[in-house]
């Protein structure tokens, strides 16, 4: 089975984090994610969140601590999926490849879980307001 090497970062501000919405024809159209991708061969974790953030969001970071990882399984994939807590420079973001971004609150996250992907949903129903600092 194919297996994804995937960073994500998590951005908070004050009380809401910042989401994005998934657009194309595939399986995952209109769902919710953190912003992050593919870690490239020869790229480190950072490396890759970096070039993601500015490619998905035109946002530049500042600060990432690493917060977790978590394994999930697809239908037809695996994904290992890195999770960041992100502070950047600018709150205010260009959308490149999603069809929305928004600012929720945990308990928003929680309540409209079933909106996001799947590897999401398992950070999500465990995150804690703790857990967001930087």
């Amino acid at each position: 089975m194919r297996q994804l090497e995937v960073v994500a970062g998590i951005i908070v501000d004050q009380d809401k984090i910042y989401v994005t919405k998934r657009k194309g024809n595939d399986e995952f159209k209109d769902l919710f994610e953190f912003p992050g991708g593919k870690i490239e061969k020869g790229e480190t974790q950072i490396e890759a969140l970096k070039r993601e953030f500015y490619e998905e969001i035109e946002a530049t970071i500042e600060k990432a601590r690493f917060f977790k990882q978590i394994h999930h399984q697809y239908e037809n994939f695996e994904v290992n999926l890195y999770l960041y807590i992100c502070q950047v420079q600018k709150k205010e973001f260009t959308l490149h490849v999603h069809s929305l971004g928004t600012w929720m609150s945990l308990a928003e996250l929680k309540a409209n879980l079933n909106l996001f992907l799947e590897a999401d949903q398992d950070l999500i129903k465990n995150l804690k307001e703790g857990d967001l600092i930087i």
